[in-house]
């Protein structure tokens, strides 16, 4: 079932709600401040929706808040400063949206806060200092934040993380030394930044939890570690600096690796069994597209109808596009009606 239209006012009555989900409907307008009469909320999704217009304030009285999913909403404006009293806060989830001005920096004093999901967004720079707080992060996810360069500083005591991604960010600092300590990390993702230093950790390349690294589109030099998990089985060195000859495990099999671009790699022996997907991924994009072709490694061909033009992105960036004149043959009843 599929739900459109603005929220009935009605809603708001319902003061003792702990539980709300409005996901994955065709909501639009604007968020009632009335909202903020739900102060028993516990849990609250408004993900996948139309909505317009930034967040009312009156979002921040609802202190009793551990979970927020606004992701892909249609929201805009700033992060109200109300937001601060969200003291409960242990998921946020705030991704795809039109949100502008800089990431609070009151966010630091989450202390409860164990997953973070800023992508996506129109946010400035820098990231906030204060996140060095947020030692109990298990999902760290900031991607997109311009006009103002970070570093990576503010991880140095994030031990617990299973997932980092902080892609696109105007970061220019080198990889961590002690990042062995991370025993956690399945996923890392650096790209489309300016990390640098004259040689990858080789402690990088031997951590037995790390499954997935992304450090496409930076300024990393040297060359490559002679040793890697088996565990470690999609990566990403493309538009590098890196050169040398490649070590015997990039014929591993089950191995996605990229070292397109920049790289000065002598291939000899391997070149064969190399498995590469084509192009420089775009890193920001705005569809509707057409899927042309799905390649190894998560990366994705797709059409600009109208221009003709093709170019690879990042399969996990993509969503299924319900605007314009895509067919909506689905039932759709207003909560008025229901």
């Amino acid at each position: 079932m599929d739900v459109a239209g603005p929220i009935p006012e009605e809603l708001w009555s319902l003061t003792f709600l702990s539980n709300l989900n409005l996901a994955q409907n065709f909501l639009n307008g604007s968020l009632s401040p009335s909202i903020g009469d739900l102060t028993s909320m516990q849990y609250l999704s408004l993900s996948s929706n139309i909505f317009s217009g930034s967040l009312p304030p009156e979002l921040g009285n609802l202190k009793k808040l551990q979970q927020l999913y606004i992701d892909s909403a249609g929201f805009s404006g700033e992060i109200p400063s109300t937001f601060a009293n969200l003291q409960s806060m242990q998921t946020l989830w705030a991704s795809d949206n039109e949100f502008t001005g800089k990431i609070p920096g009151f966010i630091g004093n989450w202390s409860n806060i164990n997953t973070l999901r800023f992508q996506g967004n129109s946010f400035e720079g820098p990231i906030p200092s204060t996140f060095a707080n947020l030692t109990s992060l298990i999902e760290l996810l900031l991607s997109e934040i311009s006009n103002a360069s970070s570093s990576l500083s503010f991880i140095k005591d994030m031990k617990s993380l299973n997932i980092l991604v902080l892609r696109n960010n105007n970061i220019t600092d080198s990889i961590p030394w002690n990042i062995i300590e991370y025993d956690k990390l399945t996923l890392l993702d650096l790209s489309f930044n300016n990390i640098n230093g004259r040689q990858i950790p080789e402690s990088l390349f031997t951590m037995n939890s790390l499954s997935k690294l992304f450090l496409g589109n930076n300024s990393l030099s040297g060359t490559l570690p002679q040793q890697k998990s088996t565990s470690l089985l999609v990566i990403d060195l493309s538009y590098n600096n890196l050169v040398g000859n490649l070590p015997s495990w990039v014929n591993q099999p089950n191995l996605q690796l990229n070292l397109v671009g920049r790289n000065n790699f002598n291939i000899k022996g391997a070149k064969q069994r190399l498995k590469l997907f084509p192009g420089k991924l775009k890193s920001r994009w705005s569809g509707p597209f057409t899927v042309m072709e799905v390649y190894p490694f998560g990366a994705v061909l797709v059409k600009d109808e109208q221009s003709g033009r093709e170019f690879t992105v990042n399969g996990q960036r993509l969503k299924h596009y319900w605007g314009g004149e895509v067919n909506r043959e689905k039932t759709s009843i207003s909560l008025k009606d229901a």
